[in-house]
């Protein structure tokens, strides 16, 4: 058999591979069980999976480079999903390669269906914006006409592409291409019935459709707009810390614009408005950011400054191969096979130890191209003026509006760059300690640009703690975190349907467990290492084996999404709870439902057992929390002192303390045993979307929607510490084994780790 990439030698022999050559990209192996070919196509590497299936990068028997995505088995069982999967075939043909992947081949009637379509050198708009921080606003307008007209293509062919998103926009040297047509229907579609059923991603969606109304162009628009203000801000115009949050900002129009440049602010305003019918057309988009494109300089539409640096993986999975046409800022570094990158805005911080891949000149990845400038030199402030001051057609866009044509000048910082807060990042540490901030940051400035080799600073009290790294993989938000009981695993989903895997000391590579067809909103460990479970918004919840990477068995969390998953620590009850308010016990080993618990009025959002297993807490959208009686089945206690949703929930080690926390920013504590409140801790700015307990129960972890993490001493009710780095709301954080290691997930696709002393 021939060796797998990775192993002694290659696969076959790749074109244009040389001395020259600037490093082979950094691939997943094949795994095992991967098949040598799929068609005529020859497996080169994983590129990645997804709820529907497995992507790889592949080529062709003249070697010309493909992408090849193969549906997963247990879909392939499935004739509906068979028929979705060649609309998806149809859609992207009937569009075209000028606005999407082009589609070579495929074969929907395969044992494992197929398809293989053009490689398009580039990373997502998530990765790019995640990884260099927002784009600069003529690059912004840019994407938005080429955007607007890629959708007019797709609704010229009368279909709907329902998932616009950054992680489905690749930006390719010669333009942005819109790819995943996954769960793209005609206009005109009556089949495939989805009654019930919301497939896309929630802080993308249109409030029509989130009502349940039929998707139309307009919902497109609605995607487009918030596209817009994530390439212009870094962030949903719609983000919160919980999805309850999410959801009713975008109903009741609620999106924040605060970042967005007065030039861009009228067109999303209208692009972002609850009434469909209200909405500008593509056509009239197009007509009102073109004119301001076309005056863009020619040549590639993406700044040097906010492409990918050397060494740093793009997230979406297209990777170059040596010979591809790539600008030497998208090569990747030699030696680099890890996907963790420890600072994801600044760029590796291997570069700061080891410099630039050879080749590279120093700095390629942060200087502007020419013609273009640094973002930060010609972006509006928010609310500022128009650069002319007067309106042009509808008042969407700035009369006169030209892209700048000079680079910007020497020393200034590009958008994305984080400027220095004060002091803390240059003075000496002992200075810092004295102050009463430990900060363990190694900084290396070189010209404008910054590259951290470490932390970012927090205000410490009776604990230190550090960022020690950044894991970066997820296309989209972090949702949740657990550590496995030896500490020696941590897991992760989030809204690219996946649950991650990852070694956090840094040895074994991570990995992917795909098969979600949805959002995993929650992550747990069972009282075996080996199994996870997690919930999405397919309305399953899954077991896995997590050594063997495959679903044990699924299990139908009711007639809405699975928001919260918890284990018995003896692994014997696992319980599930979901947006219908009903909160469902289950035996692990049979994948047999034991029981159904109902009372809240609305949906589930937590559930924490505690440590004996023989109570349950759970907490909603009700703006209650509830203890459970577990072997009775019986309703202990309601607890009503919330106002407004409740989203975390936590029993302490010992038992005797019970916290939670929502949207009234306040942390409660409660005595389990009569129900009654016994203290609180307020002190965060945002909604309270998470709570957790250390192991030894000292110390209490809250993550919030105002982007910090917070330490309590739940015995003394004192804060030990705020956690800042995070460039968005904190939904998830969990500890490890012995509390030295806390791992938080965030709005901003990064899971951080901490060390906690």
């Amino acid at each position: 058999m021939e060796p797998r990439l990775g192993a002694a030698g290659p696969r076959m022999p790749r074109v244009g591979a040389g001395p020259s050559d600037r490093g082979s990209p950094t691939l997943d192996q094949l795994l095992p069980d991967d098949p040598d070919l799929i068609g005529p196509y020859r497996l080169e590497g994983r590129l990645g999976a997804g709820g529907m299936g497995e992507v790889f990068l592949a080529r062709s028997p003249g070697g010309r480079v493909v992408v090849v995505k193969r549906i997963h088995r247990h879909h392939a069982r499935d004739p509906e999903f068979r028929v979705r999967f060649t609309r998806e075939i149809d859609a992207a043909r009937r569009v075209g390669g000028h606005f999407t992947a082009q589609v070579i081949a495929a074969d929907p009637a395969a044992d494992l269906p197929w398809m293989a379509a053009a490689h398009i050198p580039g990373p997502s708009l998530q990765a790019l914006v995640s990884q260099r921080g927002p784009l600069p606003v003529e690059t912004v307008i840019a994407l938005g006409a080429a955007l607007a007209e890629g959708l007019a293509a797709i609704h010229d062919c009368g279909l709907i592409h329902r998932d616009l998103k950054p992680a489905n926009v690749i930006c390719a040297d010669d333009g942005p291409r819109i790819i995943d047509f996954g769960i793209a229907r005609p206009l005109d579609a009556a089949a495939l019935t989805e009654t019930g059923a919301l497939v896309g991603t929630y802080s993308h969606m249109s409030p029509e459709r989130i009502n349940g109304h039929p998707a139309t162009p307009a919902a497109d628009v609605f995607s487009l707009g918030c596209v817009l203000v994530f390439a212009a801000t870094g962030q949903s115009p719609y983000a919160a810390s919980t999805l309850p949050a999410v959801i009713h900002r975008i109903t009741s129009g609620d999106p924040d614009l605060t970042r967005v440049t007065a030039d861009l602010r009228p067109l999303i305003t209208a692009c972002l408005t609850t009434d469909p019918a209200a909405r500008p057309a593509v056509a009239e988009i197009l007509a009102t950011l073109g004119p301001a494109a076309h005056r863009r300089p020619p040549g590639n539409p993406w700044p040097a400054a906010h492409q990918p640096p050397p060494g740093i993986l793009p997230l979406d999975g297209h990777q170059p191969l040596p010979g591809d046409p790539w600008p030497a800022a998208h090569q990747l570094s030699p030696g680099n096979p890890s996907r963790v990158a420890h600072e994801p805005l600044p760029g590796d911080p291997s570069l700061a130890a080891h410099g630039p891949p050879p080749g590279n000149p120093p700095l390629a990845a942060h200087r502007p191209a020419p013609g273009y400038a640094s973002p930060a030199a010609h972006q509006q402030p928010s609310g500022g003026p128009s650069p002319s001051g007067r309106s042009s057609r509808p008042g969407y866009l700035s009369e006169g509006f030209s892209p700048p044509s000079q680079g910007s000048p020497s020393g200034q910082l590009s958008q994305g760059e984080r400027p220095l807060p004060l002091l803390s990042r240059i003075l000496p540490r002992r200075a810092l300690l004295a102050g009463g901030v430990a900060v363990g940051a190694t900084i290396v400035v070189v010209g404008a640009s910054r590259i951290f080799g470490g932390e970012e600073p927090v205000a410490v009290t009776k604990v230190s703690a550090r960022l020690v790294k950044t894991l970066t993989g997820h296309e989209g938000e972090v949702y949740s975190v657990a550590s496995n009981p030896d500490g020696t695993l941590l897991a992760s989903g989030g809204a690219d349907r996946t649950v991650r895997l990852w070694d956090p000391a840094g040895v074994a590579r991570p990995g992917t467990l795909a098969g979600h067809e949805s959002n995993v909103y929650a992550v747990a460990f069972t009282g075996d290492a080996r199994l996870l479970i997690s919930g999405g918004g397919d309305r399953l919840a899954r077991l896995w084996d997590v050594a063997d990477r495959v679903t044990l068995t699924s299990l139908p969390g009711g007639d809405d999404g699975v928001n919260a998953v918890a284990s018995t620590d003896d692994g014997t009850v696992i319980a599930t709870g979901g947006g219908d308010g009903t909160v469902r016990l289950w035996d692990p080993a049979s994948g047999a439902r034991t029981a159904v618990l109902t009372g809240h009025g609305g949906a589930v959002m937590a559930v924490s057992f505690s440590p004996d297993g023989k109570r349950l807490a759970t907490s909603g959208t009700d703006e209650t929390v509830r203890i459970w009686d577990v072997a009775r089945r019986a309703l202990l206690h309601t607890l009503t002192a919330h106002e407004g949703w409740v989203s975390a929930v936590a029993f302490s080690p010992d038992g005797k303390l019970l916290v939670s926390g929502g949207a009234d920013r306040v942390v409660r504590l409660w005595d389990p045993a009569d129900g009654t409140e016994t203290g609180t801790l307020p002190g965060h700015d945002a909604g309270i979307a998470v709570v957790a307990f250390s192991r030894d129960g000292r110390v209490l972890a809250t993550g919030s929607g105002d982007r910090t993490v917070r330490l309590w001493d739940p015995a003394d009710r004192t804060r030990l510490a705020t956690l800042t780095g995070h460039t968005a709301a904190v939904g998830a954080v969990a500890f490890n084994h012995d509390g030295t290691l806390l791992a938080t997930g965030g709005a901003d696709a990064t899971v951080r780790l901490w060390e906690i002393r």
